[in-house]
């Protein structure tokens, strides 16, 4: 979803804004599909939570066919700006969540003959631009599980792929848009990751 319905000011508002989101979410497509929707939060960066969601799915589905890693936040600085708990923060939260996920599916999928795995990355995983830490690094660990759980599960019928997003107009980006002008700021990143494949074909 690229459209936010409310703005986290703390920890205890970012939680129920989620809630929010995923639950309207969650009523679309019921309205839409005619799906049945099992809509939980969690934080793949810890393992209890991980592991409740799976449990969930099985629970009320049999098992899983899909998983669609999507988790992260952008954050993009300067090496020498970047401290150490800015990049744990950033490999928890977005290599070791896909991991902890995948662990728990790929039993799972085994079982029911095969599944698909989805992890969404980005451009700058594969072309990093400058000041694009740690962002464009953990980006890159994602390819590369990608490109070894494919190896590794094609012959269980268990397809891995990535999606390598580039520019999104999202909330997001509204919220670093200068003076709230959202379309130039879209058409200097837009510039920049122009500039910055040029660079990379050269």
């Amino acid at each position: 979803m690229t459209e936010s319905y409310c703005t986290p000011f703390e920890a205890g508002k970012r939680a129920a804004c989620a809630l929010d989101v995923l639950e309207r979410a969650a009523d679309d497509i019921r309205k839409a599909m005619g799906a049945d929707i099992l809509p939980l939060a969690a934080d793949v960066s810890r393992a209890a939570d991980c592991e409740s969601v799976v449990a969930a799915t099985v629970r009320q589905f049999g098992g899983v066919d899909i998983l669609l890693n999507n988790a992260g936040t952008s954050a993009a600085g300067a090496f020498e700006k970047v401290g150490a708990v800015a990049w744990q923060a950033a490999f928890d939260l977005k290599v070791m969540g896909a991991v902890r996920m995948c662990r728990l599916v790929i039993p799972h999928m085994k079982q029911r003959g095969g599944g698909r795995i989805i992890n969404a990355t980005t451009v700058g995983g594969k072309a990093p631009r400058a000041q694009g830490l740690p962002t464009s690094v953990s980006r890159a660990a994602g390819i590369n599980l990608t490109k070894s759980l494919a190896n590794e599960y094609a012959a269980d019928r268990i397809l891995v792929n990535t999606i390598c997003i580039g520019l999104v107009k999202s909330a997001q980006i509204a919220r670093r848009a200068k003076d709230g002008d959202v379309e130039a700021h879209c058409r200097e990143l837009a510039v920049s990751v122009g500039e910055n494949g040029r660079e990379r074909a050269l």
